[in-house]
């Protein structure tokens, strides 16, 4: 749900599941609002040390150019904040549980894109057309994805949209970066700054023994929480991996023998009879590579895998976190692009 900048390691992922904290379900009341408040606050007051962070760094602009803060308007006329990813010129992906609140949509969104900030600067635009998994289930998150039209935005050095993750690769194992705004720990408050963690993606097998109930389904992607995890103030945000993009003439004769990385591939035909080769990076493997026999243009090309759901009640926990998994909803997305 939001994001904690926790960089230090802990003992196996199944020391996780000796000691539970029940998910956080009530996202507005209990999180998005008082979060709203103290962010506001931070921002108006500048009052920041920068010795507050526990890990990871913060985000220069630019750097992610599809994140998008949100602050929502309530039907009580409240405010909430979250987050969501530019996935186009007109949209922007985010959680279901961002846009209801008592059951109700709320009655607007405010995206903000092109800013560090969340309550300053950037480009802000108001929506509230929203549409929202049909099978959403509040009561578990399933499904816990939707989109928001907005009015066209133009792409610039500091808003631009990203790929979104297809195909059958689980990613786990895969190294992430998570973005987001507000607390760095559970008992530090709130800074007005963004922030990005690198994380672990981990198995839904893994996933589950650390998570009791029905949350982590096929369509969830997990992180392990152990190298940095997500905490309150940015549901609905991304989980952004590096994909290596090789393009080569069919011509090349397989098997293809890569070497010094571990990967998992995807092969997509082309027309102009080229392919396209997706190699995901795992970890401790730099993108230093080789390709036995091939030539090639290689590109490290960004995806969204994951659109930030469920965290344990506990942000210095460690434990795992759970993401809508975007290859599994990406037939979804694109009927709505």
């Amino acid at each position: 749900m939001k994001l904690v900048l926790v960089l230090c390691c802990l003992g196996p992922l199944g020391a996780l599941a000796a000691v539970y904290e029940p998910l956080e379900l009530n996202y507005h009341e209990r999180v998005g609002i008082p979060l709203a408040q103290a962010l506001k606050q931070a921002e108006l007051a500048a009052d920041f040390d920068g010795g507050r962070i526990i890990g990871g760094s913060f985000a220069a602009l630019g750097a992610y150019p599809y994140k998008a803060g949100q602050i929502m308007t309530l039907t009580n006329g409240g405010q909430s904040i979250g987050g969501g990813t530019l996935i186009s010129n007109t949209r922007v992906l985010t959680a279901a549980h961002n846009l209801i609140s008592g059951g109700q949509l709320v009655r607007h969104v405010t995206v903000v894109l092109g800013s560090v900030r969340i309550f300053s600067g950037g480009t802000r635009i108001t929506s509230n057309r929203m549409d929202i998994h049909a099978n959403y289930n509040p009561n578990n998150i399933n499904n816990d994805i939707a989109i928001i039209t907005i009015d066209w935005v133009n792409y610039s050095n500091t808003i631009r949209n990203i790929g979104l993750a297809s195909g059958s690769n689980t990613y786990a194992g895969a190294w992430a970066w998570a973005i987001g705004f507000g607390k760095t720990s559970d008992t530090e408050p709130a800074s007005p700054d963004l922030k990005h963690v690198r994380v672990q993606v981990i198995s839904n097998d893994a996933c589950r023994s650390a998570i009791p109930g029905n949350f982590v389904i096929a369509s969830t992607l997990c992180i392990s929480g152990t190298t940095g995890n997500i905490c309150t103030g940015d549901s609905g945000g991304p989980l952004v991996a590096d994909n290596l993009l090789v393009s080569y003439f069919t011509s090349i004769h397989y098997p293809i023998k890569i070497t010094n990385t571990f990967v998992s591939k995807e092969i997509h035909k082309r027309s102009d009879k080229r392919r396209k080769e997706v190699i995901n990076m795992r970890p401790n493997h730099q993108s230093r590579f080789s390709l036995d026999g091939i030539k090639g243009k290689k590109t490290i090309m960004k995806s969204l895998i994951g659109v930030s759901s469920f965290g344990s009640g506990l942000c210095d926990a460690r434990r795992p976190s759970g993401f809508a998994r975007v290859s599994s909803f990406n037939s979804w997305i694109r009927a709505r692009l």
